[in-house]
């Protein structure tokens, strides 16, 4: 009870890996917890209403839900297909119920914080050649969240922050994107396809590199700053200049004026150390991590646990404890705190 506990408590605070999707559902399978997701999924989706129900407005939900969940079906077929693996055979009473506030609550998730949406190519402009010869629908990605490229680069975007890129061009015709709020950008290189982020009128072209860009909505600055490598700060009237390591570019895209400083870039761009990033790491790395993070000393038990690798990420400051929670969770570990303080990590050292 306490691993399926976990997960739903991960997927209804839009926090949860597919990883842990997939496993949340294959214990829905089983028809164990029918009854415990319908009260939990229902508190969640009238909390997120902000409304108050009586007992017989509750017990009036169910077919609500039921009429809803049939328009979504047809509205979206991705998660109505995504449905009928879970659930092939016909649903009835508290599983019809289960069934359709897990779909409802899927589609608040896939369309909310940490989201990717097929949105349609902005008309071509002077200022936006980057997507002008686009014919298909733009993969927008919106929220804190972890962004992995087809190109295999990476992003991590800030709160209130979108990146688009277009799925049928990028790393065939082209590595361009366009960003509005604030990412960190870790580009692998590709000497045969430059990678061009567009914020505003401002484009940054590397090869690669791993660089900040702020550009907020409303704002008529674009900042740029380097960690790593070099890039070339310009817009459709102008190079502005070419960047290096702790180096740091502010533009002014009314007056075009521009400033450029040197920087310590570990402090200009902290705001990403709020995020713990488990990316695909192994459990010695993400004891390592974990452990820096929340200054505390984590110990396995047995080496074996250290090659199991990991993927999980947590923007919402969330405590220690709940960390813990999950990576034990999904790696079928245990963890107990010993009277010097620190963490001790226990399993079996066998790999999902």
């Amino acid at each position: 009870m306490n691993e399926f506990n976990n997960l739903l408590e991960r997927y209804l605070n839009h926090i949860a890996t597919p990883e842990e999707n997939a496993r949340l559902f294959e214990l829905i399978r089983t028809g164990q917890y029918d009854e415990r997701m319908g009260d939990d999924l229902l508190d969640a989706l009238v909390a997120e209403l902000g409304t108050e129900t009586s007992p017989e407005e509750r017990a009036g939900l169910d077919d609500l839900y039921k009429s809803r969940i049939q328009q979504d079906i047809h509205a979206e077929q991705n998660i109505a297909e995504e449905s009928q693996e879970i659930w092939p055979a016909p649903l009835s009473g508290n599983r019809w119920m289960a069934a359709a506030l897990l779909l409802i609550a899927l589609g608040l998730w896939w369309y909310g914080l940490g989201s990717r949406q097929a949105v349609a190519p902005p008309p071509a402009s002077a200022h936006n050649s980057m997507s002008a010869d686009t014919s298909g629908l733009l993969s927008r990605y919106a929220g804190k969240q972890l962004v992995h490229l087809p190109d295999g680069s990476t992003v991590l975007l800030n709160e209130n922050s979108e990146l688009i890129i277009d799925p049928g061009t990028f790393g065939i015709d082209n590595r361009d994107v366009q960003l509005k709020g604030e990412g960190f950008f870790d580009v692998r290189p590709d000497p045969s396809r430059v990678f061009r982020v567009r914020a505003g009128e401002v484009l940054t072209t590397v090869l690669g590199t791993a660089f900040n860009v702020r550009c907020v909505p409303g704002s008529n600055e674009v900042k740029v700053t380097v960690t790593r490598g070099k890039v070339k700060v310009s817009d459709s009237r102008r190079t502005y200049d070419l960047l290096s390591p702790d180096q740091e570019i502010t533009v002014n895209t009314d007056s075009y004026h521009f400033v450029k400083k040197a920087v310590d870039s570990e402090l200009a761009t902290e705001w990403k150390d709020r995020f713990l990033i488990l990316d695909n790491v192994t459990i010695e790395e993400a004891v390592q991590l974990i452990g820096t993070k929340f200054q505390v000393k984590l110990v396995m038990a047995h080496a074996a646990l250290g090659g199991c690798h990991i993927s999980a990420s947590f923007f919402n400051g969330e405590n220690l404890e709940h960390v813990l929670k999950v990576i034990s969770t999904v790696n079928r570990m245990s963890y107990s705190r010993l009277p010097d303080g620190s963490v001790l990590l226990d399993g079996t050292g066998e790999c999902e």
